[in-house]
């Protein structure tokens, strides 16, 4: 599936390799820095970069943040626990207890932070701020976290962690640890949703590695739907790549439908896991909402549902 970056553009690759081979050092320095020699060898050694890094680097535009992979399990775990552990160390302070469950584990065959009750945890010392994050949406969202890294930057916080997911890990200095899947190359992109978003950079080799179909739809901005895991997070990602000047057509938008009608969205931890995705960490005061809503009895229907979702997001 994939080609050397030496056999489609090598000016440009060798240029996006420097790149990213820069970035993940900078970041395994910090590591070392801070005193863990194992944990910088796994980032130096067993990284990966794909996603929306890749195709802002191919198409010349700013880098918003660096999705980060891991290719086996133990790797994402050991990573996992250390920004958990950081995350708790400079924040036991002012959250009063409420990280003293917050920790990485293994449930079956995925890595998953355990989060007492919220889904997601904020570096702010603002509880309020923190409530306005959980309800707010799109470019309201970005700046909650624009804001997080800022605040990490001004205390010269490098590559600090300030917010956790069940799924993912924000750090500073534009870096975004995911630890819902892990693996090869191949095994990392059967989850992902637009073949766009499937060239990538390895940090073991060095290389950038291009695939000709992603590579078509970059060019020429159409959106091809290569299926998910999360079909609700890739339908709600069109309004992003929709409003930068990207198009989809009707049987596309129909492939997504379609894998979204065997989804039991019945089931609070189905929608959970749904909504409370890499992309959608959002959705949890609604999720939290439902939740309680279940516990004390009340019918959970259609109207029920659609009323809840204009109470959330029209805060």
């Amino acid at each position: 599936m994939y080609t050397r970056s030496s056999e489609l553009k090598p000016l440009q690759t060798k240029t996006i390799a420097k790149i990213c081979r820069a970035k993940i050092e900078d970041w395994a320095k910090s590591v070392r820095k801070a005193g863990n020699e194992e944990i910088a060898n796994i980032i130096s050694t067993k990284t990966m970069i794909t996603g929306g890094a890749l195709v802002s680097l191919l198409s010349g535009e700013p880098v918003n943040d660096y999705d980060i992979y891991f290719r086996d399990k133990e790797s994402t775990l050991r990573v996992a626990a250390y920004y958990v552990e950081l995350f708790k160390l400079q924040n036991e302070k002012w959250m009063n207890g409420k990280v003293s469950n917050l920790r990485a584990v293994e449930e079956g065959d995925r890595v998953k932070i355990r989060i007492k009750s919220s889904g997601v945890v904020a570096a702010t010392e603002s509880p309020t701020e923190y409530q306005y994050f959980e309800g707010t949406q799109g470019n309201e969202a970005e700046t909650f976290l624009q804001n997080l890294v800022s605040h990490a930057s001004k205390e010269n916080l490098d590559y600090a962690p300030v917010f956790i997911s069940d799924n993912a890990i924000t750090l500073s200095n534009e870096i975004q640890v995911v630890i819902r899947f892990f693996g090869e190359p191949d095994e990392i992109h059967k989850n992902y949703d637009f073949v766009h978003c499937t060239n990538i950079y390895c940090s073991w080799d060095g290389q950038v590695k291009l695939n000709a179909p992603a590579m078509e739809s970059i060019r020429t901005k159409n959106l091809s739907y290569v299926g998910s895991l999360y079909p609700i997070c890739s339908i709600l990602r069109l309004r992003k790549f929709i409003a930068r000047g990207w198009k989809i057509n009707a049987g596309q938008v129909l492939k997504i439908v379609w894998q979204i009608k065997d989804l039991d969205l019945d089931s609070i931890e189905v929608l959970s896991e749904q909504l409370i995705g890499v992309d959608a960490a959002y959705f949890s005061e609604m999720i939290n909402l439902l939740r309680a809503d279940k516990a004390s009895g009340k019918t959970i229907d259609q109207t029920y549902i659609m009323n809840l979702i204009d109470i959330v997001f029209e805060q």
